[in-house]
């Protein structure tokens, strides 16, 4: 029997014994020398005199892994506005790692690199800081930050970022759902609008989506803001609109509360 290999860097093999004898058995070693890293996957023909198996394929194949290391290497939070949002991200590699620059791809964070320093083993390590803009509106979010290295094979490493801004404000209950009602079946409900950690704050005025949603002028009691809303039960059909809200909180001055009922006969 004899050995083939094919490619760039390809493997090397040998094999214990050449002839064998009815029943007897070898060993063939196959080894493979590492030029980068990621998916490798390299294959060594095996030559015989076998009539039904004249060749078989011995195949490596796995995955070397970067020296190049990201902690965490994804981001998902939820954070409340009123408070400073930060988070740090470990870069370890070689000696000599150098991060170039960091941004966000939608401009969300401010990062700044920290480094390098000198870990146990020998490996340079940075520390970036990522902060959250404080104009970041409230809702859900996402961004991709980015940072710039002088790794060969890594110069540029992306993390993705998905998370929720909670608000100041509250509105209970969130929608006004009234159900099923009937015809001419009068329908009305309130909600409040307070603030979670007592932030000062006003209700400038509130505004219907369409005429089938009327509001009240917003009224201070005990503290908190109330608004009611009422729909028009006058015809058979679905009732489906909004109320927004509008405050004087920076970030959070437009509020919008969904409405729906529907109406049988």
């Amino acid at each position: 029997m004899s050995l083939q290999a094919a490619g760039c860097n390809p493997p090397t093999a040998t094999v214990g014994k050449e002839a064998l004898s009815p029943g007897e058995s070898t060993q063939v070693r196959v080894g493979l020398q590492v030029a980068h890293t990621g998916h490798v996957m390299k294959t060594v023909k095996l030559l015989t005199n076998d009539l039904y198996h004249p060749i078989a394929f011995l195949t490596l194949q796995g995955r070397i892994p970067h020296d190049l290391r990201v902690s965490p290497d994804r981001l998902r939070f939820t954070h409340p506005r009123e408070r400073p949002f930060s988070r740090m991200i470990h870069v370890s590699g070689p000696p000599g790692l150098t991060i170039h620059a960091t941004s966000s791809a939608r401009g969300l964070f401010v990062l700044r690199a920290r480094g390098p320093e000198t870990a146990d083993d020998g490996r340079t390590v940075w520390r970036v800081e990522i902060a959250l803009k404080p104009a970041a509106r409230v809702g859900d979010l996402e961004d991709e930050l980015q940072i710039h290295t002088n790794h060969p094979q890594r110069p540029l490493l992306t993390i993705p970022v998905k998370g929720r801004v909670v608000g100041d404000l509250a509105v209970t209950p969130s929608a006004a759902f009234f159900g099923f009602l009937r015809v001419g079946q009068p329908a009305q409900q309130e909600f409040v609008i307070h603030s979670r950690y007592g932030s000062p704050f006003a209700v400038k005025s509130v505004k219907s989506s369409n005429a089938t949603v009327q509001t009240s002028a917003p009224a201070m009691r005990q503290g908190q803001w109330v608004v009611s809303v009422a729909v028009d039960t006058s015809a058979v059909g679905v009732v489906k609109g909004s109320v927004t809200v509008f405050t004087d909180l920076r970030g959070e001055d437009q509020l919008v509360v969904p409405v729906y009922a529907h109406v049988l006969q």
